[in-house]
């Protein structure tokens, strides 16, 4: 069973069991990694909770949904510059490695906004 497929079968439960509503979802403690599109589109995830283990967020992983603000775990390692809309908020423990990415996450999605907006002026 792929990683994906267990996350998605646990945030399923979570909701049945009420220990989730639908507007908020908290990713189970022993998840490491957050496989590409896992929960991509769910627009009614509005609030999300990543556990400290948390080391990989993949592509698009929560693209499309109605997250705007997420606190980053110091343990994550690797984060997709696509996994979050743009306009989401990243909360991060200084000094951690989560930092890092964010801040380079920040600067690709400025670079690319510049990028297309100088092309569409041509």
């Amino acid at each position: 069973m792929t990683t994906m497929k267990v996350i998605l079968f646990t945030a399923v439960l979570l909701l049945l069991a009420g220990m989730a509503s639908a507007d908020s979802l908290t990713i189970p403690d022993e998840t490491r990694v957050i496989e590409a599109q896992a929960f991509m589109d769910d627009a009614a995830v509005t609030e999300l909770f990543l556990p400290e283990g948390l080391e990989e967020i993949h592509t698009q992983a929560f693209a499309g949904t109605g997250v705007q603000s997420v606190t980053l775990p110091a343990s994550l390692k690797v984060l997709a510059a696509d996994a979050f809309e743009a306009n989401v908020s990243f909360w991060v423990y200084p000094g951690s490695a989560a930092e890092s990415l964010a801040a380079e996450i920040f600067l690709y999605l400025f670079w690319m906004k510049t990028r297309r907006s100088r092309h569409l002026k041509m």
